[in-house]
C-alpha cells in the first residue's frame, strides 16, 4: 500500500502501524460513514469499490468512485473525531481496513517517534487539501464576479 500517510516510515514502522487496521467486509449499498455524523475512524479500501457522495442544496451528489487501495478516508476524523464531510458507501461488495481513534492514539503514545511521523504526514496531506480547496474557492469567486 502506497499512501502519503506512510512517507518517512521505515518498513517496520509501516508494518506496525498497518497491524492496527482491522479488516471489515462491507456489502454493496452499505454505508461506511455518513456526512455530518461524528466519526472517529479512518480506513483504506482493500478490495472492491466505494462511492463518495456529498450533500448539495438539491440532493446528494456523487463526487467520486474509488477502486484503488491507496486512498485514505477520514484522516481528519481520526485525529479530531469531528463530523464527516462526505458519505461513503460500498458500490459493490468490498473490504476495508479500518482503524479507530483510540487504537491510533494508543499506538502514538507507545511509539512516539512513529506517531509524530504519521501525524506530520497527515498534517501535510490536510494542508495540501486546504490549499487546493482555497484555490478552487478563489476561482469560483472570480467566476461569480465575472458573471455578476
Amino acid at each position: 500500500m502506497d499512501n502519503a500517510l506512510f512517507k518517512r516510515l521505515n518498513s517496520q514502522e509501516k508494518e506496525a502501524f498497518l497491524n492496527l487496521f482491522r479488516e471489515k467486509k462491507i456489502q454493496k449499498g452499505q454505508i461506511i460513514k455518513q456526512e455530518k455524523t461524528n466519526t472517529e475512524n479512518a480506513f483504506f479500501l482493500k478490495e472492491g469499490e466505494l462511492l463518495v457522495k456529498k450533500n448539495t442544496s438539491d440532493d446528494m451528489m456523487e463526487i467520486a468512485t474509488v477502486s484503488t487501495e491507496d486512498v485514505c478516508f477520514s484522516i481528519t476524523c481520526l485525529v479530531d473525531g469531528g463530523k464527516s464531510t462526505t458519505s461513503v458507501s460500498a458500490k459493490k461488495d468490498s473490504i476495508i481496513l479500518e482503524i479507530t481513534q483510540k487504537d491510533f492514539f494508543a499506538f502514538c503514545e507507545r511509539n512516539p517517534e512513529t506517531g509524530v511521523k504519521i501525524l506530520k504526514n497527515a498534517t501535510i496531506m490536510l494542508a495540501k487539501f486546504l490549499r487546493k480547496s482555497d484555490e478552487k474557492n478563489a476561482e469560483m469567486y472570480k467566476t461569480l464576479e465575472e458573471v455578476l
